[in-house]
C-alpha cells in the first residue's frame, strides 16, 4: 500500500515537473520566436539598402525607428509621444522637429501633413522631405505634423485638432500622402494569415521559421482577394482615397488655407529600378493597378498633384525597405518637384 502511495506521488510530482518545463520552454521558444523574427526583419533591412548608404549609421536608424512609442487619438490614430528617440525629436503637439537655422525671410508659413514618409522614417533630421524643402523655400516656416501609419481621413482629424489646439493660420498646407491607405488596408488583409501563425504552438513556429530560414524562403500569405472583389476594389480605393482628398481640400478652404496634395513614389505602380528590395515585393497586379488608376484619378482635381513616377527616368535606387521609404536623395528630389510647384503657383496662392 505505502509503494503505490509513493509511485503516485512520485507519478503525480513527474506530471507537476513535466508540465512546468513545457510551460518554460513554451515561453522560451516564444521568446526565441520573437527575437528571431526581430534580429531577421533588421539583418533584412541592413543588407538590403542601397550600396550608397552608410550600413552602420543605418542600423542605429533602425533601433530608434522601432523605439518610437505612440498613443491613441480618436478619429487620428497612432501619435508619437513627445520626447527624443534618437535622430527623432517629437515636440509636445507630435510635431518632428528638425535642425535648420530659421531664415530672416520667413513670412509665411506652411503645414505639412502625411504618414512615414514625410515624417521622415529612417533619414536624420537633415536628410528628411521636410528639412529639403525648408532649404528650398527659406520664406516658409514648415511645421511637419506628419505620422508614421496615418491614412488620408485621419490627416483631416490631425489637421482639424492642430488647429483647434493651436489655432495658427497657415498659408499654405501640403499633404503627401496617398499610397498608405491602400497598402494599409491590404496589409490588414494579409494580416489574418499572420495572426494564423501567431497562434501556432510555440515548438511547430519555432521549428518552421528554422526551416525556412535554412531554405531561405521568404513567407508569404497563402491568401488572396477574389477576382471578382478584385475588380471592384481596384477602382474602389482609389475612389475613396480621392474622397479624402477632397475632404481635405474643402477643410483647408473653409480655413482660407490654400491646401495641395502630392502622391509621393511608392513601390507599387513604379518603373523605377528597385533591384535592392525586389526580393521583398512580390508582385501584386492589384496593388499596381489600384495605384495607376489613383494617378489616372489625380488628373481631374487640380489640386492634387501625382507624384508616384517621378524616378521612372532614373536609374539610382530610391527607396530603402519595401514600405516606400526613401533615401535621402529621394527626398531631396521630391522636395525640389514639390517646391518647383508651389514656386510656380505662388502668384495663384496669394490671390
Amino acid at each position: 500500500m505505502m509503494k503505490k502511495i509513493k509511485y503516485s506521488i512520485a507519478l503525480l510530482f513527474f506530471i507537476v515537473l513535466l508540465g512546468l518545463l513545457v510551460d518554460a520552454g513554451s515561453d522560451l521558444l516564444l521568446y526565441a520566436r520573437g527575437y528571431y523574427r526581430s534580429v531577421s526583419e533588421k539583418d533584412n533591412f541592413i543588407q538590403n539598402l542601397p550600396k550608397n548608404l552608410d550600413r552602420q549609421k543605418y542600423a542605429k536608424y533602425y533601433d530608434d525607428t522601432r523605439a518610437l512609442e505612440t498613443y491613441y487619438l480618436p478619429y487620428i490614430g497612432g501619435v508619437i509621444r513627445p520626447g527624443e528617440y534618437g535622430i527623432y525629436k517629437i515636440d509636445e503637439f507630435g510635431r518632428r522637429e528638425y535642425s535648420y537655422h530659421a531664415s530672416r525671410k520667413q513670412t509665411k508659413s506652411i503645414l505639412v501633413l502625411g504618414a512615414s514618409q514625410s515624417f521622415g522614417f529612417y533619414n536624420s533630421s537633415d536628410t528628411t522631405l521636410v528639412y529639403y524643402l525648408a532649404e528650398l523655400l527659406p520664406e516658409y516656416r514648415i511645421d511637419n505634423y506628419s505620422s508614421p501609419g496615418q491614412e488620408v481621413s485621419q490627416n483631416l482629424a490631425n489637421w482639424q485638432r492642430i488647429h483647434n489646439t493651436k489655432d495658427h493660420h497657415y498659408d499654405l498646407a501640403i499633404i503627401v500622402n496617398g499610397p498608405v491607405d491602400y497598402i494599409v488596408e491590404y496589409a490588414k488583409f494579409k494580416n489574418v494569415k499572420v495572426k494564423e501563425r501567431d497562434n501556432e504552438i510555440a515548438l511547430v513556429s519555432f521549428l518552421r521559421l528554422v526551416k525556412n530560414k535554412i531554405k531561405n524562403i521568404v513567407l508569404k500569405s497563402g491568401y488572396d482577394i477574389s477576382l471578382r472583389d478584385m475588380e471592384y476594389y481596384e477602382t474602389a480605393i482609389p475612389k475613396k482615397i480621392m474622397s479624402g482628398f477632397e475632404d481635405i481640400i474643402d477643410y483647408g478652404a473653409d480655413l482660407n488655407v490654400k491646401t495641395l496634395i502630392f502622391i509621393p513614389p511608392s513601390v507599387w505602380g513604379n518603373e523605377d529600378s528597385m533591384d535592392n528590395i525586389r526580393k521583398n515585393i512580390t508582385e501584386n497586379e492589384f496593388m499596381n493597378t489600384i495605384a495607376r488608376n489613383l494617378s489616372n484619378l489625380s488628373r481631374k482635381n487640380s489640386h492634387v498633384i501625382d507624384m508616384s513616377n517621378i524616378f521612372d527616368d532614373k536609374k539610382e535606387l530610391f527607396f530603402i525597405d519595401a514600405g516606400s521609404h526613401l533615401t535621402p536623395n529621394g527626398n531631396k528630389i521630391l522636395a525640389q518637384k514639390i517646391a518647383r510647384y508651389i514656386k510656380s503657383n505662388d502668384k495663384a496662392f496669394n490671390k
